[in-house]
């Protein structure tokens, strides 16, 4: 469903199906933090998947695996990148042999350090949570300080009321945040 997909400029845009504003610069700066195949990359919580789609569409070696409640209409990503949970109470195994979690706009404050407190054990390295600024100082709340540290990069192509927060685990000393690729013209 690609080919659906409309050009992103670097100026942040709200789009239908889209949780964030999106922009070329926000999908850089992504396609930077998220690791490569094999290494997985969960979306937890993907709605319509649009995001996880430009993500794919700019750099098809992000192995992205979209999990969520529902199934929604328009879909921008295929069936065999997405798994439906049996409800909000439940977390992914997946999230167990993932290298890196995405959260965007989570309906649940606390799912972030539900996350972490679950699979923190598992391969996990990095966590992203795109969000409303007013949101991530209540979600940083649950999440372990031992073992952790965040970035916060404020030139991160969203609107000025978004926020794009990044936990690493362990000693990753690389910062794929000043790193991200100049747009290649695929998105």
């Amino acid at each position: 469903m690609t080919d659906c997909l409309e050009l992103l400029s670097s100026t942040p845009t709200a789009l239908t199906y889209a949780d964030s504003s999106l922009s070329s610069t926000l999908i850089s700066i992504l396609a930077a933090l998220l690791p490569r195949s094999p290494a997985t990359t969960v979306s937890i919580g993907y709605g319509h998947g649009l995001l996880e789609a430009y993500l794919m569409r700019y750099d098809p070696a992000i192995n992205l695996l979209g999990i969520d409640v529902v199934r929604r209409i328009p879909q921008f990503i295929g069936e065999e990148n997405t798994r439906i949970l049996c409800g909000t109470h439940t977390t992914s195994v997946e999230a167990m042999v993932a290298e890196a979690w995405l959260f965007v706009y989570p309906k649940d404050l606390g799912l972030l350090g539900k996350y972490v407190r679950k699979y923190e054990g598992g391969m996990v390295r990095i966590a992203v949570w795109i969000g409303p600024r007013m949101d991530w100082e209540e979600i940083e709340k649950g999440i372990p300080r031992e073992g952790w540290t965040r970035e916060v990069p404020e030139d991160n192509g969203l609107k000025a009321y978004e926020a794009l927060v990044v936990w690493r685990k362990g000693n990753v000393v690389e910062k794929a945040c000043d790193k991200a690729r100049p747009s290649q013209g695929l998105v």
